[in-house]
């Protein structure tokens, strides 16, 4: 079996010495090219580049480096794109979770050796997204996660930038301060407006594309509860930032998984193909816990069985 391994040494939990065992794991099932990222894209980049015959492409990184890598496995024509995999060397490591893979690398790196050799993959829809800005081009991105707009993207914002300056790596806590510091910022929150139903519009909006949407430490978080890679896009809205609505929803977020309900200023829409997202004013977004410029216009759409992931 030919892979690529993409390594990015500037991944949250990243440490040399895990990452060359878990390298050494792999490369004792499969014929391994190794290259590391070295800035924002690179991953992208790099499995583009690669024409050749690839059976897997594994990420050495977090949910930001997939994300890449799914956009250089899409982004050129490919009779037989490789499967898709992840060793959790991020922060919260979303995919490799979805993926049903341990939470060590070393373990997660035996298992999905184990998975390899069987040659079996499941395939999976992903989103794909364009943003644009008072009407001009803004960006476009493939996803395999979420996309969020507003909070959930300031949130994610400011993340980085207290990364930029050197506190580091990303933790719960640290995305914890973060909420808190941009919940409580103030100021007017652009509102956002949806195709999906005439009229509707909201502060908060996530795209989920699985579920959970996230976690904090082991306990799962459900922004969109019916979310699933066998289906199309989910989404959730809330109605207004403000305190008492925004803990009522976050309690029925966390934990077991629950029934999405249309009340207390928060919506939800199912299985959806294409949306189309407006925004009053110039507003951040995410895609798979990647902050993006601030854009005004989003057109989502849903591309089932798009990539495989091992089973």
């Amino acid at each position: 079996m030919r892979g690529l391994a993409v390594v990015n040494p500037r991944a949250s939990s990243y440490d040399r010495g895990t990452a060359q065992r878990t390298l050494r794991t792999l490369e004792g099932a499969v014929d391994l090219d190794v290259v590391e990222t070295t800035r924002p894209g690179d991953a992208m980049e790099i499995v583009a580049a690669r024409t050749d015959a690839l059976e897997v492409v594994v990420v050495i990184g977090g949910d930001g480096t997939v994300n890449e890598a799914l956009g250089g496995l899409v982004a050129p024509v490919r009779e037989a794109p490789p499967v898709l995999a992840a060793l959790p060397f991020g922060c919260v490591n979303v995919f490799s979770r979805h993926l049903g893979l341990p939470a060590k690398p070393e373990q997660a790196a035996v298992q999905l050796v184990e998975r390899l050799a069987t040659r079996q993959a499941r395939p999976i829809g992903i989103g794909h997204v364009v943003a644009t800005l008072d009407g001009a081009p803004a960006g476009d991105r493939w996803f395999c996660l979420s996309i969020g707009i507003g909070f959930d993207a300031d949130t994610v914002a400011a993340v980085e930038r207290r990364r930029a300056g050197g506190r580091r790596p990303a933790s719960t806590l640290m995305y914890a301060r973060c909420a808190v510091g941009e919940f409580f910022r103030g100021g007017t929150r652009p509102r956002m407006r949806l195709s999906v139903q005439p009229g509707e519009d909201a502060e908060v909006v996530i795209v989920g594309n699985h579920s959970p949407w996230t976690y904090a430490g082991n306990r799962p978080i459900w922004a969109t509860p019916c979310a699933d890679w066998s289906r199309g896009l989910d989404v959730m809205t809330l109605d207004r930032l403000s305190l008492v609505p925004t803990l009522r929803q976050l309690a029925r977020m966390v934990g077991r998984r629950p029934e999405p309900k249309n009340c207390g200023g928060v919506r939800h829409h199912h299985d959806l193909a294409r949306l189309e997202i407006t925004a009053s004013a110039p507003a951040r977004w995410q895609v798979d816990g990647d902050a993006l410029p601030a854009a005004t216009g989003w057109t989502i759409t849903s591309h089932p069985q798009a990539v495989s992931v091992p089973l």
